[in-house]
């Protein structure tokens, strides 16, 4: 199969809710700056005896490089946001039983405050 024939990959996903929590800056082991925050969102949809359900639930994002700097100074809990994301696979071996865990992860692209946006490129 030639490299024109391969279709092209998506891996793009968009959220919206409010910053439930998050952590503070860290720096990976090679200096790289990290994030994870929990973003909440509800849904409001009929129930079966008639009365309006709420459902809420939570996802964790994880914010790298520059975009977590910026972050760090204007993200704040409770603050309304839209995020593009993409998933990402994680991996890790347990040191007793030698199994490797995988999972998938959300890591921010771009995220929308209220009238700001913070981008790898800048504001």
């Amino acid at each position: 199969m030639t490299p024109e024939a391969n279709p092209p990959l998506l891996n793009l996903v968009l959220l919206t809710g409010r910053v439930l929590r998050r952590t503070n800056l860290s720096r990976t082991y090679k200096g790289v700056p990290v994030i994870t925050l929990v973003l909440e969102n509800s849904e409001t949809g009929p129930a079966e005896t008639g009365e309006a359900h709420v459902s809420t639930g939570e996802l964790s994002v994880e914010i790298w490089g520059e975009l977590a700097v910026r972050c760090d100074e204007l993200l704040k809990p409770g603050e309304p946001v839209f995020i593009e994301a993409q998933v990402a696979g994680r991996q890790k071996q347990d040191k007793t039983t030698k199994l490797v865990h995988h999972w998938m992860v959300l890591k921010a692209r771009r995220i929308e405050l209220l009238t700001k946006s913070i981008e790898h490129g800048g504001m």
